[in-house]
């Protein structure tokens, strides 16, 4: 362990241990490659809810897999079991309302802000007006498979109709 690697994330396993979600220097799931940890916000501690799904904020290092210091910042959720996604990310376009699209420029995760049905709060300020308090809803991972396995039988069944 180096001062490049010595700062992670862990959530309770359920047995007494950890498991580990991420680590300073480790790439970011669901980013392109290169795109790595740089921190974890030190103001804001990662939350977990009843369930033991966890949401933290983490900087990414600016100049790898097209982190710019426009989009430098995530918000990244861990299920139970420790699978790892990112929710929300420093320039995003966010729909706030019909047809008023703005860019995310920062935003802040306080104390028990994820609750029990995978909904995360955070406060948002955007770049283009003003600040909003988001809801941010992370899908049930069996509501995504479904959601696949739907697309897959319709792609199936569209090509079954021209062969």
């Amino acid at each position: 362990m180096t001062s490049a690697n010595d700062t992670d994330v862990c959530q309770p396993d359920g047995d007494g241990g950890v498991i580990l979600l991420a680590r300073e220097g480790d790439g970011a799931p669901t980013l392109p490659v290169g795109a790595s940890f740089a921190n974890f916000g030190a103001a804001e501690a990662p939350v977990i809810n009843a369930g033991g799904d966890v949401a933290f904020a983490a900087g990414l290092t600016v100049g790898q897999g097209g982190v710019t210091s426009a989009n430098d910042r995530g918000l990244f959720f861990a299920d139970a079991e420790g699978n790892l996604s990112l929710v929300l990310r420093e320039g995003e376009l966010i729909t706030v309302a019909p047809g008023d699209v703005r860019t995310l420029q920062d935003f802040s995760l306080g104390f028990d802000t994820l609750n029990d049905a995978r909904q995360i709060a955070v406060l948002a300020t955007f770049a283009n007006m003003g600040n909003a308090i988001l809801l941010v809803t992370v899908p049930e991972p069996s509501s995504v498979l479904l959601l696949a396995f739907g697309l897959a039988g319709l792609a199936a069944s569209r090509r079954g109709r021209f062969v």
